[in-house]
Order: structure tokens, then sequence, then C-alpha cells
């Protein structure tokens, strides 16, 4: 995998940031294109520092956080969180207004209307790939691994992450919220809760047979015979006063 960049923004920020606008450009202008991820009026792309580090294996988790935080503080981005689960912390992306103006070239590929072409330049609507800016687009399942990442840390038994992933590939993406709203309820089952969680399926086992369309048992009320007892006598004491 080829990572370019503007030799103008390499020069005015680094190329460290400007190998990261391009490739987050890339992603703007792709679900600008799909008419995804549109919200106050902006086009966002998400990502985790993680799942950076592995886009760019020459920069560390830290690094990457770093540069990051240095694209915020230089107003070159700002952040959000449009994620649909409450518990997911994946960071949104979108470029300020002031960098789109100052910056023509991104501008006319990643902004909704308030960037006009000074060039004649046609909108085309085809996403920028990774390696070569504003040619065909390049598809990369960073959706599915960050959704993907977000079930491995929700399911209770982590065993056999591999197989996981692959039984993951296999799923509609449509299901996604279907198998967290799920996978909650799973998690408070009786066959679940019992015995320390021995019973719960490998996620791969649970994936590839469906475990989200299975019925779930509620969890019982645990009532010993000691407190029944205990009930019993207190019944007895009310019917003999």
């Amino acid at each position: 995998m080829n990572h370019n960049f503007d030799i103008d923004l390499a020069k005015e920020y680094g190329v460290d940031i400007a190998i990261v606008i391009n490739n987050l450009a890339f992603w703007i202008q792709k679900n600008k294109a799909n008419g995804k991820h549109i919200h106050e009026g902006k086009v966002w792309t998400y990502n985790s520092t993680k799942a950076f580090s592995k886009i760019f294996p020459y920069w560390t988790e830290n690094q990457m956080r770093r540069i990051l935080s240095n694209m915020e503080e230089k107003g070159i981005i700002e952040t959000g969180n449009y994620n649909q689960m409450q518990y997911d912390r994946t960071k949104w992306y979108a470029f300020t207004d002031a960098f789109l103006q100052n910056h023509k070239c991104i501008c006319e590929f990643t902004q909704m209307d308030s960037c006009k072409p000074t060039n004649g330049f046609v909108q085309t609507n085809e996403p920028i790939p990774d390696n070569k800016p504003f040619h065909k687009p390049v598809e990369k399942p960073d959706t599915i691994a960050q959704a993907f990442i977000a079930f491995w840390e929700a399911y209770p038994r982590k065993k056999s992450r591999g197989q996981a992933e692959k039984a993951w590939l296999k799923v509609s993406p449509s299901l996604y919220p279907i198998i967290m709203t799920s996978l909650e309820k799973h998690k408070q089952s009786a066959d679940w809760l019992k015995e320390g969680g021995q019973f719960i399926p490998h996620p791969a086992t649970w994936l590839n047979a469906k475990g989200w369309e299975d019925e779930i048992e509620e969890k019982p009320v645990e009532t010993s015979d000691s407190k029944l007892d205990d009930m019993f006598a207190e019944w007895q004491k009310e019917i003999t006063k």
C-alpha cells in the first residue's frame, strides 16, 4: 500500500499530518458520494487510534493519537461522536470550515455545500483512494473492523478471536444493531449467568449459529429454601395474631 500526501500541505503542517489529511479526505469523500455519515451539515469519518495504527504501521497508537491531537489544535479537524452504541467511544472526524476555506483542493472533494470550485471542476462523486488521491476508490473494511471490535469488547467470553473475525465477516452489516441488542440481552440471560458463565458459547460458535435469533430465558428469581421458610414463618405469625 502506498501513502501519498500533498506537498504544499506537507510544507505547511509536516509530512505526518499531510499523510493523515490525505487518508481522511479519501474516507470523507467516499462518505459524501454515498450520502453517509452526514451530521450538522458536515461529512464525517471515524476510526480508533488502534485501527489507524494498523493503517499506518509505522506509527504507534500513541504517535497516532498525538498526530490527531495536533491536527485538532491546529484547526485542521474537529471531532465528534455519532456512534449508535452509547458505550462506543470511537471518535469521528471532519475538516473544519476554516481549513477547507484555505485549502480548496480538499474543500472541493469533501465539503457539502459551502465550497465552490474555482477552476471549473465538475464534481464526479468518485471517492478518493488511499494510495492515489482523487481517482477510483479502494474498498476497505474499516467499518466492519470497527463493528467487530465493538462486538468483541462486549462479548463476555473472549476465545478464538481469529475464528470470531471470520464468522463476523459472514454477517450482513444490516444485522449489526440487532446482534448487539440481542447480545446485551443474552448477557443477562439465565443460561449465560449460571455457574460463572461457563455455558456461554465461544463468540464464533454463537455467530455461526445465529445465536442472536435464539429465544432468551429470563434470569430466574433466586429464592432459597431458607428464604421460603422465613416467608412461611412470617405468614404464620400474621394469621395467628
